[in-house]
């Protein structure tokens, strides 16, 4: 499996380098480290499918490494041969911790806890300790609470690095104890051709289409084309379409959203909200990016997807589309209690439905 196949699964690799979209974020990083100024606790900010996770497991390997080399696009990195790197390439280092959802969606106090206890031991092995917070918008209210002591109370020879994903909350509190590092999104120039060489089979349209759907985070896009979403994209939009026209019932409309499932499909319904609310805003925005697919060589079910999204966003004001991703926004955190998922998407459904004009005849006429 190619590298950056496997860190869009979500798999740990241990220096294979950064992202070539992280480049200036690095070597910020690197020289906040080299000057003494990287603080004790740095909050890691993206974008889903920006590769927050590998950053900080990137930059874990360079604090633990005992002799860092230079960085091909500037900085250092983790040499990848002293006993350090080969401990962390076996995942058995004793001085790194990460700390992610178990069992659930959030990060719970007794994790953070145990947290708190690596961090006053002395290093085993290494110089100091890392630990990585997957992810800081995860905590609940008494973890979140409990790793603010920890912030709080620093240790002189741990790192913190927590990450966060962009426009999820963090407490004021915590994010105020933290050095905010950002990572930036490619320009779509260069997220396309990144794309091209890991996506060898894939043709320029379904690139482009994941890429834009994806809102141009380039593994997320990535993922679209390994597990074939795109066209699955596609069919949920042409599903919506068809319901909101009354040609077909919510039941079956939900269907393809199912088959999809809740993730990627409140990623659609979400980036659809979002980007109709700005054509509500803005009448020059362009309606393929609301469809979140290609410009050109287009479906005739796109194209009338298109149609449709225009035509709702002309006929409400932007605070209705506000109220959906609401609503998208609360299903996300639904998904702890185990709320039915079907449920779910069809309430969402029958929320778009409720955008559509009392009479009928117009909306025959408009998006036909």
């Amino acid at each position: 499996m190619a590298v950056a196949q496997q860190i869009a699964a979500g798999e740990q690799i241990i220096s294979s380098g950064t992202l070539p979209w992280q480049a200036d974020s690095w070597n910020r990083l690197c020289a906040s480290l080299a000057s003494n100024r990287l603080a004790h606790a740095v909050l890691l900010s993206a974008p889903k499918g920006m590769g927050k996770r590998h950053f900080a497991e990137e930059a874990a390997a360079l604090l633990l490494c005992s002799q860092p080399i230079d960085n091909e696009g500037g900085g250092k990195r983790a040499c990848g041969n002293c006993k350090q790197c080969h401990l962390l390439a076996a995942g058995s280092h004793p001085d790194l911790r990460t700390l992610v959802p178990e069992d659930s969606r959030v990060i719970k106090i007794d994790q953070v806890r145990r947290l708190g206890e690596f961090c006053v031991r002395s290093p085993q092995v290494a110089g100091r300790k890392v630990a990585i917070v997957d992810s800081a918008d995860r905590l609940n209210l008494n973890a979140a609470n409990a790793l603010l002591k920890t912030l709080e109370e620093p240790v002189e020879d741990v790192q913190l690095l927590l990450l966060h994903h962009a426009g999820e909350p963090v407490l004021p509190t915590i994010r105020s104890r933290c050095q905010a590092l950002r990572l930036a999104l490619p320009s779509m120039e260069a997220g396309l051709a990144w794309l091209s060489e890991q996506e060898h089979e894939a043709t320029g349209v379904d690139i482009q289409t994941a890429l834009t759907r994806a809102r141009g985070a380039p593994l997320v896009a990535l993922e679209l084309l390994n597990n074939g979403q795109v066209a699955a994209g596609d069919e949920c939009l042409e599903s919506l379409r068809l319901f909101l026209r009354g040609e077909r019932q919510v039941v079956e409309a939900v269907a393809p959203f199912v088959k999809l499932g809740v993730e990627p499909s409140l990623d659609l319904l979400g980036h659809w909200a979002f980007d109709a609310m700005k054509l509500a805003l803005d009448e020059s925005t362009d309606s393929a990016r609301v469809a979140g697919t290609a410009d050109g060589n287009a479906a005739p079910s796109v194209t009338r997807a298109r149609e449709m999204f225009a035509f709702l966003a002309k006929n409400n004001p932007a605070d209705r589309f506000v109220i959906l991703l609401d609503q998208v926004t609360q299903a996300r955190r639904a998904q702890t209690y185990n709320i039915n998922p079907e449920l779910m998407l069809t309430d969402i459904l029958l929320s778009w439905k409720a955008l559509m004009p009392r009479r009928r005849r117009a909306v025959t006429a408009r998006m036909n």
